[in-house]
């Protein structure tokens, strides 16, 4: 939280025997947390609901660079850890990324959490890759269902080649996951709003 004190009383949120203070306001900060991105061993998809100080995706995969040889965004901008090469940039909210890793790891984010609600994702007509911003597991049915509403997805994709195909009422991923990303192909630009 963060508090404004009345000036009119001299304990100014401050502890005194015998003083007085007085609350003008509170506001709700985003705490700071931490999200655990696991990454198996080969290729995957991974996201994050978690916006940290420095969103260069070079800096968020320096602790476990040694384990990974190449990162790539929806649009083919990639990552070459081996030569430094970083095409990315920042990680965006809401994207979702290819990675590529010569053992299982781990990518810790510390940050605010990036609330779904405030982070709409465009998607253009085709092949779009998402992230997951939700702090807990959500069927892929209820987050997509404004779109299958609209008849806009075709399908939706993990990594491990499971997929939701709406027309045919066929849920192979079950549950969309933290730290996961998803492939999503639509028939129009659309939102995805969480």
């Amino acid at each position: 939280m963060e508090v404004s004190y009345n000036t009119n009383f001299s304990s100014l949120g401050e502890f005194e025997e015998n003083g007085q203070s007085g609350i003008l306001s509170m506001n709700n900060l985003n705490p700071i947390t931490v999200q655990q991105i696991d990454l198996p061993l080969g290729w995957s998809m991974f996201s994050s609901h978690i916006i940290v100080e420095d969103m260069d995706i070079a800096s968020i995969i320096e602790p476990i660079s040694d384990d990974i040889i190449i990162v790539k965004n929806g649009e083919g901008a990639a990552y070459l850890v081996e030569y430094q090469f970083n095409a990315i940039g920042d990680l965006e909210v809401g994207q979702g990324y290819i990675v590529k890793t010569t053992q299982a790891c781990n990518i810790f984010a510390e940050g605010v959490f990036a609330k779904g609600e405030l982070h709409p994702i465009s998607l253009v007509s085709g092949w779009n890759m998402v992230g997951y911003l939700r702090e807990e597991s959500e069927s892929v049915e209820i987050i997509f269902n404004d779109l299958v509403t609209q008849d806009a997805i075709r399908l939706v994709k993990d990594f491990e080649g499971n997929i939701y195909l709406p027309e045919w009422s066929f849920n192979a991923i079950g549950n969309m996951e933290p730290g996961r990303g998803y492939q999503v192909k639509t028939f129009f630009e659309c939102i995805l709003q969480y």
